[in-house]
């Protein structure tokens, strides 16, 4: 694997971007302004019936299929029926990044990955609060937090 000296994103984005809170996105302002996400859901569907280019029944299914392991993953090992219990009382006293980048990457292969990688965390890249689409789908924070 080769690393990167900087970013390969750097040639394409060439300031400094102000964080985005994800009560914003088009996800989560539609599921609080009449439950759009839902009405967008259905409209993909009543397209099926119209017969539009691109809009197929086959289309359709490819698009679901795409979205299964994400659904699944939410529900089964993010999400819960009550929010996560998440240990804030205690922590590593002397973390060791060369230690802890071995274990991540033992765990991703033992989940199946064959090629792992850790970098920096840009935080540029992670919303500065949760928005109702990421909560309704969840239920692992609240909105706002």
């Amino acid at each position: 694997m080769k690393g990167l000296s900087k970013p390969s994103y750097t040639k394409y984005i060439t300031r400094t971007l102000k964080r985005f809170d994800d009560r914003n996105t088009g996800f989560s302002r539609g599921a609080v302004e009449g439950d759009k996400y839902r009405l967008m859901f259905q409209n993909g569907v009543d397209n099926v019936a119209k017969k539009l280019p691109g809009k197929t029944i086959l289309d359709h299914a490819i698009g679901a299929a795409a979205r299964t392991p994400d659904l699944m993953f939410r529900k089964t090992a993010y999400a819960r029926n009550e929010p996560p219990a998440i240990n804030k009382k205690y922590r590593l006293q002397t973390p060791d990044p060369i230690a802890m980048t071995k274990i991540i990457k033992n765990m991703a292969r033992w989940i199946g990955s064959d090629l792992v990688a850790v970098t920096k965390l840009n935080p540029s890249w992670i919303y500065t609060n949760w928005g109702l689409h990421n909560v309704m789908y969840t239920n692992a924070a609240k909105e706002g937090d």
